[in-house]
């Protein structure tokens, strides 16, 4: 490991990793039902995130990439997220599940720039 900082698409990652579980936490602790205890999809995000912050890898943003689209896979098969969406009114599992998506959508983004770069040789670490 190097003493290096984090470049910002690798806090920017690890910022969409955590909210990821944010979103799952949020969702469990207003009252939807299916995850299980403790959730894997939100401790593999916080894992994945600290990765990301800590681990001086050049391919990790890679990492973060795989997670983001592998919990989005499972959020499109869900059947509970579209109908969490499509009701706001019911607050807490909306905002939970709309939190989750926003962080997935920076998590793939991140992803796939720093993915590009390093592709490119112009990102020598994450």
């Amino acid at each position: 490991m190097s003493a290096t900082k984090p470049s910002t698409l690798a806090i920017l990652n690890a910022a969409g990793q955590l909210g990821i579980a944010l979103g799952i936490v949020v969702q469990i602790a207003t009252g939807v039902v299916g995850y299980p205890t403790p959730p894997p999809g939100a401790v593999l995000a916080v894992v994945v995130a600290a990765l990301v912050l800590f681990v001086r890898w050049r391919y990790m943003l890679i990492v973060g990439l795989l997670f983001s689209v592998w919990i989005t896979i499972g959020a499109l098969v869900t059947p509970g997220t579209g109908q969490r969406l499509a009701d706001p009114a019911s607050v807490g599992p909306f905002l939970g599940t709309a939190l989750q998506v926003l962080a997935l959508a920076v998590g793939i983004i991140t992803g796939v720039i720093g993915t590009v770069r390093l592709l490119r040789g112009r990102q020598t670490a994450s």
